[in-house]
């Protein structure tokens, strides 16, 4: 008896390869760019507490801050891929406000929670990200030394102390290229939300 013999030819599975290869190179920069917006969402709200903090806190002093221990705002977990916060130049060099003092050193009295401008007290810095990523000075940032639009993270305005930006800079892309310096957002004390320098 004939048996009838079934079975895929050799074009036939190099046609699917090579199928699969396009849908794959198709769908996994799509998915990597979906995950970097995803992660966006972590830096965003970052931002939103401490604006929900600042806005509280000058209700009782009169005054913004950068002190972020002072307004009792810490991130939520380790995994961070943003750093964010106030620089450490800006905030030790500025006065603030009532009282009139360096803006760190703004706090409820006669509780003193913060001291020499320092990570953990102006800034926080992302234990997970794809660079390590240190908080950037003002010169690094996107406008400059100076406060530009008001894009670096700064407490000085037409009256000490009644204005604030704060930026929140992180590396969501896992393509240190294309992420070199990092994907920036600010909110300030009119809770406009920018992201000034997208990697996306």
């Amino acid at each position: 008896m004939l048996r009838t013999k079934s079975g895929f030819t050799l074009v036939e599975l190099m046609v699917v390869v090579a199928i699969i290869g396009i849908l794959a190179a198709i769908a996994i920069p799509n998915f990597q760019r979906y995950q970097a917006r995803a992660r966006q969402t972590e830096g965003k709200l970052m931002l939103s507490s401490v604006y929900t903090a600042e806005a509280s806190f000058v209700v009782e002093q009169n005054a913004y801050t950068s002190c972020l221990a002072s307004i009792g705002v810490a991130p939520d977990g380790t995994n961070r891929f943003y750093t964010f916060g106030f620089s450490n130049g800006i905030a030790g060099g500025a006065t603030c406000g009532n009282p009139n003092a360096v803006c760190n050193s703004i706090n409820f009295n006669p509780v003193t929670t913060c001291g020499a401008p320092a990570a953990g007290l102006t800034h926080f810095l992302a234990t997970r990200s794809s660079n390590g990523l240190a908080f950037p000075t003002e010169a690094t940032l996107a406008g400059g030394a100076a406060p530009n639009n008001g894009r670096v993270a700064t407490l000085i305005g037409a009256g000490a102390g009644n204005f604030f930006t704060v930026i929140a800079v992180g590396h969501v892309s896992n393509n240190a290229a294309t992420d070199a310096a990092g994907d920036q957002w600010s909110i300030n004390e009119g809770r406009n939300l920018v992201n000034y320098a997208p990697s996306l």
